[in-house]
């Protein structure tokens, strides 16, 4: 994927406090998300209507390994029907509420889910590799599971089939089988294991928005973009200030000539002059995905098209690590988007998605839209096709957290 002409601003800030593990000893409940779910935010952020709801916080694929943590009772609004909803920390280092009916709780079992894309095939009870006649397939659409009992035969798991449609099928609710580690091995069936000491640290890693801005770096570079606007100091503490949600900068105006001055001086920043016509919004974000023992920094920048001064579409997204590198950088476009072979992503624009991308309504979507990605990261001799598969994993999930539409029912926490 070409890399889009872009602009960075990273502020890079002291380290946010406190961040949680859980302890030796302590008693950690782990689950595996059995059909794709899209996640809540943790409280009500979003007003909507006179009320106060969620929001959606990112997508969660089947066979996602989470650590599950509180209960939540959540109404429904088109139906006002209650549900309930736990508090799950993934090992996408994606944080929020999920659907208690699409979620499996280990409750200390080893669970399988199959993540592929067609229908893997579970053998007899009896089966070995000799005579491995098939009893049934598994899909990850019908929200079934196995629970791993033992290994008795050489590469097979043995299994008990655990059905969540059995009464609408007229099959067993439950049914003893094999399951091949080919298949754990080839990661076409996600494996959950809380007995594997080292699973904690998976989810140890999650993303922590940059909020506070150490004042002597922020002085020094109100200082520095001072020197290039005219001494107009007050204009420059002003966009400094709220970087993270500057307001379209429109050409001609005050606004937009200070900006493109701030944008292309004294940053080493790359710069496309289109930063000056008509009907242009620049989002930034700093980010830091923190581990149990280091943390990188990561800057953002959404550039969207505006219809005045309304947000419109975004039109590209890159993310970058640390400070003005262009060897570790990744940028996607609705431009490449739209030229790729995945139809539904031009498709499904319109004008109501604002500040987004593309749409996503479900587990189509999402994959389609990371297997995209992943190929963009992983052509040539790009940024991301230098990172490990998981570390990879973890900035997509980001990538598509920025720049899709998460398309859900509206929801409210129950207060009564």
């Amino acid at each position: 994927m070409k890399h889009i002409r872009c602009i960075f601003l990273v502020f890079i800030c002291v380290l946010l406090s406190g961040v949680g593990y859980a302890e030796e000893g302590e008693n950690v409940e782990y689950g595996l998300v059995k059909q794709g779910s899209f996640l809540l935010s943790i409280k009500p952020d979003t007003l909507r209507d006179g009320l106060l709801v969620h929001s959606l916080v990112g997508y969660l694929p089947t066979g996602t390994r989470v650590i599950v943590k509180e209960k939540h009772v959540v109404t429904n609004l088109s139906t006002s029907n209650d549900e309930t909803y736990y508090y799950v920390k993934s090992d996408l280092g994606i944080r929020g509420l999920i659907r208690e009916d699409l979620l499996i709780q280990a409750k200390g079992r080893k669970l399988a889910v199959s993540i592929a894309s067609y229908p893997i095939p579970i053998h007899r009870p009896n089966a070995t590799l000799q005579t491995s006649k098939i009893k049934f397939t598994l899909g990850r659409y019908g929200g079934n599971y196995l629970e791993i009992t033992g290994e008795s035969t050489e590469g097979f798991y043995d299994v008990v089939l655990h059905r969540s449609n059995h009464e609408s099928t007229n099959l067993p609710e439950t049914e003893e089988a094999r399951l091949k580690k080919l298949y754990v091995k080839t990661k076409q069936v996600s494996l959950l294991d809380p007995e594997d000491e080292s699973l904690n640290s998976e989810f140890g890693v999650a993303w922590s928005s940059v909020v506070s801005i150490d004042n002597d770096y922020l002085n020094g570079l109100i200082e520095t973009v001072r020197k290039n606007i005219d001494g107009d100091f007050d204009k420059v503490k002003a966009i400094l200030g709220d970087i993270n949600n500057l307001q379209c900068l429109m050409d001609g105006s005050v606004n937009g000539e200070l900006g493109f001055k701030v944008f292309s001086n004294g940053f080493s920043l790359n710069l496309d002059t289109s930063i000056k016509e008509k009907g242009v919004k620049y989002i930034f974000e700093g980010q830091r995905l923190y581990g149990k023992e280091s943390a990188k920094y990561y800057s953002g920048i959404g550039v969207i098209k505006c219809d005045g001064l309304k947000p419109i579409r975004m039109e590209s997204f890159t993310i970058q690590e640390n400070m003005y590198s262009d060897s570790k950088r990744f940028s996607v476009s609705l431009a490449d988007l739209e030229n790729s072979k995945s139809k539904w992503i031009s498709t499904l624009q319109d004008a109501s998605i604002s500040n987004k991308m593309v749409r996503i309504s479900g587990w189509d979507e999402y994959n389609q839209l990371i297997k995209e990605l992943n190929e963009y990261a992983t052509r040539g001799n790009g940024y991301l096709s230098t990172l490990p598969e998981k570390a990879r994993m973890l900035l997509l999930n980001y990538i598509v957290s920025r720049i899709g539409f998460f398309e859900h029912r509206d929801l409210i926490i129950d207060d009564a």
